[in-house]
């Protein structure tokens, strides 16, 4: 079985798979039936997408699957909105849309990039990406949400007593109370 359903008061089940690869390729595959299912309902919006360990790997390369959720999108004609935890400056904003233009990620609305004054805690990481998808939101029916950290979706703490201390590792793919877009967290590396 692919997905293994937790019994929680919402929607979440785990993606499983022998090895990392194949858990990010068993989430895609749900993603894409959810995105191809958004068109065919001529649902528009916006998907948003996590960089590091969710569009490309710890080298900067592409993931492959993820690279190709992310023209799935393009081809539907969905927005794709980038919200990474890098830090904002002249420099590294110009690097980091070099480094995804080179692997193949060209469209998209926008590149919400972290105040390099803040601090990089947890807290404040969910904080930072809780407000940029409500910019998001603003603008957009938010889609689905794609990230390889419990940050990239919720924020912390939470009062959601099932999504405290996960493991990063974890692949998951799950609905947030009050919320009527997918949650695709991929697995994370720490170190």
């Amino acid at each position: 079985m692919k997905y293994n359903s937790q019994n929680y008061k919402f929607v979440f089940a785990l993606v499983d798979g022998s090895n990392k690869q194949e858990r990010i390729t068993n989430g895609v595959e749900w993603m894409i039936c959810w995105l191809k299912f958004k068109a065919m309902c001529n649902q528009t919006g916006s998907v948003i997408f996590d960089i590091d360990d969710t569009l490309v790997d710890g080298k900067e390369k592409p993931i492959a699957s993820m690279l190709k959720l992310y023209k799935l999108c393009i081809a539907l004609d969905f927005t794709v909105n980038i919200i990474t935890a890098r830090p904002e400056s002249r420099n590294n904003r110009k690097e980091t849309a070099q480094m995804i233009h080179e692997n193949g990620i060209r469209t998209y609305e926008a590149l919400y990039m972290m105040p390099s004054d803040w601090n990089t805690t947890a807290s404040n990481i969910s904080i930072y990406k809780a407000n940029a998808r409500a910019d998001v939101a603003s603008r957009h029916n938010i889609l689905a949400n794609c990230g390889d950290m419990w940050t990239d979706h919720i924020k912390y703490p939470t009062s959601l007593k099932e999504l405290n201390d996960r493991d990063v590792e974890e692949t998951a793919i799950y609905f947030l109370p009050g919320q009527s877009f997918p949650c695709f967290k991929l697995p994370g590396d720490l170190g």
